[in-house]
């Protein structure tokens, strides 16, 4: 489920976050963006702690992902792009 949604459209910058929550497990969660990332043809780091990151950039455009557990038995995610030209 979707809980905050945000996207800046400029001519130097673009900026996309989405946060949202599921009942995947954190691995899971961490595995499907890892492939998506690695699909997009970005190369993706992979960090455990202090929560779980996955970054990636590549000629300016930059992925960030971030997963914790949340309330409820759900995963938390916080999705984050930008890209400048």
């Amino acid at each position: 489920m979707v809980r905050v949604a945000a996207a800046v459209e400029g001519e130097d910058c673009s900026l996309r976050l989405v946060r949202y929550q599921t009942p995947a497990s954190i691995e899971d969660v961490a595995q499907y963006h890892f492939n998506v990332i690695e699909r997009a043809g970005l190369e993706p780091s992979y960090f455990a702690k202090p929560e779980i990151a996955i970054t990636a950039d590549r000629r300016g455009r930059h992925v960030q992902i971030y997963a914790r557990t949340g309330t409820g038995n759900l995963t938390s995610v916080d999705v984050i792009t930008w890209s400048r030209p």
